[in-house]
């Protein structure tokens, strides 16, 4: 069996055993509120010819086209929310990757960017250390366009600071994905947005998994 090869804190190339199991996690936007599927059915999609395992304990909210609908999205959840079950999920379905999209509910809770961003450090501290081989793609807030877009910005600038040299940590940019056209409501993406997230996820890990 081929084993994880990681050389130093930020992953060049990850070398895993197939299927490469992958945990997405997050609220809503994971969950894909309200579109069949969420963006997991583009990720899904994009890496025909590799095999994978979608892991985690919901199946809600699937879609034609994704055989595999595992995941631990939950709408309205912030990362205080996830902390409480995260390890747990990742030791017993033991991913090799987590796609980890959290944060902007912590901003419209109106707690401020500064306590948003520490919860999601303690989320992270939490996962990193459930597991010695996880790999966390862990995602820029994506775009609002309602009043608490301004402070997602400025938590995404943190987590950009924090992010660097951070262990079997890769930082993938979300924030200018979507446009206002984008969106289903002012949070959700549409049909549209899910497909550009789906690419976006995909692409950030084809950088550094090896795809044939």
């Amino acid at each position: 069996m081929v084993t994880l090869a990681l050389s130093f804190a930020l992953v060049q190339q990850a070398v895993f055993p197939e299927p490469i199991r992958v945990m997405p996690m997050g609220d809503s936007i994971t969950w894909g509120y309200d579109t069949p599927g969420g963006y997991r059915v583009h990720l899904w999609n994009a890496w025909r010819g590799v095999q994978l395992d979608f892991v985690g304990s919901q199946t809600a909210n699937s879609a034609a086209g994704l055989p595999d609908p595992q995941h631990e999205g939950y709408g309205g959840f912030t990362t205080a929310n996830l902390r409480v079950f995260a390890a747990a999920r990742i030791v017993a379905y033991r991913p090799h990757i987590v796609l980890l999209l959290a944060g902007t509910n912590d901003i419209a809770s109106g707690v401020g960017w500064q306590a948003a961003f520490t919860s999601f450090t303690e989320l992270w501290t939490t996962m990193i250390n459930a597991d010695p081989n996880v790999v966390l793609y862990v995602g820029t807030l994506t775009l609002r366009t309602d009043g608490w877009w301004n402070l997602c910005q400025i938590y995404n600038s943190a987590l950009r600071n924090w992010a660097i040299g951070k262990p079997r940590t890769i930082l993938v940019e979300l924030e200018y994905i979507l446009q206002p056209q984008d969106l289903w409501d002012t949070v959700h993406p549409n049909a549209s947005g899910y497909l550009k997230l789906g690419n976006a996820w995909a692409a950030a890990i084809r950088k550094r998994v090896p795809y044939r």
